[in-house]
């Protein structure tokens, strides 16, 4: 090793990442603990088997990826061989006991490495601690002594753990605990929330949701006011069926920035009755400078957890009084919060627990150069497949990944990744949250403002920009529209969340119905009453905005803009608006027909309430313009329903405000479309709207 840098390889077996973000404790360690080696100079390779379909390698990892089948680590673990070689590491790491019992000693001798076993739970402990079958217990203890005794060292994460492996080897026993990336300073939660995090496909997470729904903790807690958020995936039997906004527990599923998500809350949750090992959401909750709350199971591993929370029994007695206490007491709450924040940036830093692994892994290594062993032929033979994949088994489908469609053109490919990793989670969440499967594939909108996931009976919509507005627009607008039309098809809200630190998204019923081909004079009357209609009432929505910001637009069409500019503001000082819900995008871009007849209408992402000719010049435009809509049938089928008389000079107002909206932006982000709208605009300021 000399003259070069440390070389780490870690081989590990999972179903925890969508995309590169991890979502379980176990995946979490593996990235983090990894990344920060490699910043450190340690050349990391991770040999990783993830059948999770939504699993991908990134570059923007610090450390290399191999990607490998099941088979080379359960089949024939004789085809990790070459690759490992190829890298020639010092260290082999392996987490899952029954791998390192079974091949983890041949494999490491066959490359010239040293075994280190990272040992995450003592296993047979935690599987008497939620009951499972004695002989299950003994046979999981039995594998890990194994593992223990095969390795030439063992890191554990906690001193208990770590006394334990030590009463079964003389080899080194290091303790690196798990670590926190804290990120900026969170700003102060308003909310009166609790978080939890954790998977719920791990019992003892499970075990915990299903007390913060029972009487002794929601009966009490509810009256004060506060209610419990949820981040990780869960089974579909745990949603029940009162799973709404007004639940005491809500289930957000997983969400990409799980740290600005907790930050909203006051107080962070550990009511853990049982596990191992050390909690990372303990972590979380005090890299977001949240007060925990938690059991000495959930304190495990923690060296100074009264710096940073308040410890309530394992038996959960007290548990409600401890978190009565901290929403009572601000002053307590905020110093818990400090301190535990604090220890985030420097005693649990990620950078602290990689230095400590690094000098762990050169002690093990050491030691096994002086070590004589007695040979031993260890065949490198297949074992039983792993724990978790009962839990992937029923989750998900194996098969390729297929590619989200790129959002937008950018040379940030790290930047895509991130947000296809933000969309999955979207999509992840919303399947937990409805019980409906949504393919990996999805649509992207105009230019990746939205992505859309059609399922047989349902449609999922993801905002990728200014989501959380245009979510509640959405939702408000279809619900005023089904309830304005209800002989039309408009898409019944089923479920949205609107999460900070993730993407807003909704689910809605699927309808039928095609685009608009061609416009003839009885569809034109259709359209001219479904508008009149829409238009009747002024909905307590969010005000509908489009007007220009005034500013020179920066493109070849500025004289178009400038002469533009100067007629919408000719006509603003007359102009009467006539106040009523608007579409936002009414035009046949959003218009089904079936039969002949329009049948319904979709994309209410921009409605709101304001001036009804924001949607007329809509279609004027886009269908009286580009689709040759018989503009006249139109506009007396609109007046015979509203009994509006249409001003003109009002439409021409509205429209000269809707070119210099669109010239404002389109000749960066689109222009094809600005210099459509350009010629458009120039026979409008020369001819009027006629």
């Amino acid at each position: 090793m000399s003259g070069r840098p440390q070389r780490v390889a870690i081989l590990f077996d999972t179903a925890g990442f969508v995309r590169t973000l991890p979502l379980t404790g176990a995946a979490a360690r593996t990235l983090f603990l990894n990344k920060h080696l490699a910043r450190q100079g340690v050349d990391v390779r991770l040999f990783l088997c993830d059948l999770n379909a939504e699993s991908q390698p990134s570059t923007a990892w610090p450390f290399a990826t191999s990607y490998l089948d099941y088979s080379a680590f359960y089949s024939d673990p004789q085809k990790l061989v070459p690759e490992l070689k190829d890298f020639a590491p010092d260290v082999l790491v392996m987490a899952n006991s029954q791998l390192t019992a079974e091949y983890g000693r041949g494999l490491a001798d066959s490359v010239g490495a040293a075994l280190v076993y990272e040992m995450h739970d003592d296993e047979g402990s935690l599987l008497r601690s939620i009951h499972r079958p004695e002989d299950e217990c003994r046979e999981a203890a039995f594998a890990q002594s194994r593992a223990i005794a095969a390795a030439d060292g063992v890191v554990a994460l906690t001193d208990e753990d770590a006394q334990v492996a030590r009463a079964m080897t003389r080899m080194p026993v290091h303790v690196v605990p798990c670590g926190v990336e804290p990120g900026p300073q969170p700003l102060p939660a308003s909310s009166r929330t609790l978080a939890f995090v954790g998977n719920l496909y791990y019992e003892p997470n499970r075990r915990a949701v299903e007390y913060l729904r029972s009487d002794p903790f929601a009966g009490r807690l509810r009256a004060t006011g506060a209610a419990v958020e949820v981040y990780g995936r869960y089974p579909a039997e745990l949603r029940g069926q009162d799973h709404q906004e007004a639940d005491f527990v809500r289930l957000r599923g997983p969400v990409p920035h799980l740290r600005d998500a907790v930050a909203s809350s006051i107080v962070g949750l550990a009511p853990l009755d049982s596990g191992g090992g050390m909690k990372l959401k303990v972590l979380e909750y005090i890299g977001a400078g949240v007060a925990v709350v938690g059991t000495t199971i959930a304190a495990s591993g923690f060296e100074w957890f009264e710096r940073f929370g308040l410890i309530a029994m394992d038996d959960l007695t007290d548990f409600p009084d401890r978190v009565e206490q901290l929403l009572t007491d601000d002053a307590l709450r905020h110093r818990l919060g400090a301190e535990g924040r604090l220890l985030a940036e420097t005693w649990y830093s990620w950078d602290r627990m990689a230095t400590l692994a690094r000098r762990a892994y050169l002690d093990i290594r050491d030691a096994a150069a002086l070590t004589v062993v007695t040979p031993l032929t260890l065949a490198l033979r297949a074992v039983e497949p792993p724990y978790w994949l009962r839990e992937w088994t029923g989750r998900q489908g194996t098969g390729e990944t297929e590619p989200l469609p790129l959002l937008d053109e950018t040379d940030d490919m790290d930047g895509v990744s991130q947000l296809a990793e933000a969309v999955d989670c979207a999509r992840l969440a919303a399947q937990s949250r409805t019980g409906v499967s949504f393919p990996r594939t999805g649509s992207a909108g105009y230019k990746g403002r939205s992505v859309a996931f059609f399922a047989d009976d349902a449609v999922l919509k993801v905002y990728t920009h200014r989501g959380e507005d245009r979510c509640s627009r959405e939702l408000a607008g279809l619900t005023y529209a089904g309830d304005r039309c209800p002989d039309l098809n408009i898409p019944a809200p089923i479920a949205s969340a609107s999460l900070q630190g993730s993407l807003s998204w909704i689910v809605t019923r699927r309808i039928t119905g095609g685009p608009v081909a061609t416009w003839d004079r009885a569809l034109a009357v259709d359209l001219g009453r479904l508008a009149a209609r829409l238009h009747a009432e002024a909905p307590g929505s969010s005000p509908f905005r489009r007007s220009p910001s005034v500013r020179a637009a920066q493109s070849t069409h500025d004289a178009v803009y400038r002469s533009l500019l100067d007629k919408y503001h000719q006509s603003k000082e007359t102009a009467e608006c006539h106040v009523g819900f608007v579409h936002g995008d009414f035009s046949s871009r959003n218009i089904l027909i079936a039969g002949g007849r329009i049948s319904g209408i979709v994309d209410f992402e921009r409605s709101g309430t304001g001036c009804r000719y924001h949607d007329l010049v809509s279609v004027y435009l886009h269908d009286g313009l580009m689709m040759n809509l018989p503009w006249r049938d139109f506009l007396a089928a609109y007046t015979a329903e509203s009994c509006v008389t249409l001003s003109h000079e009002h439409l021409e107002h509205h429209l000269a405000e809707y070119f210099c909206w669109i010239l404002e932006w389109a000749p960066v982000v689109d222009p094809q479309l600005a210099s459509s709208v350009g010629a458009l605009a120039l026979r409008f300021l020369e001819r009027g709207a006629r």
